[in-house]
């Protein structure tokens, strides 16, 4: 894990993107 303040928020943001269309699926 990288110290990127800027990339934790959009990789976040997938990552719960992914679990939601997991869920709906």
């Amino acid at each position: 894990m990288s110290p990127t303040n800027e990339n934790s928020p959009v990789n976040l943001n997938i990552f719960i993107h992914m679990e939601m269309y997991n869920h709906f699926s």
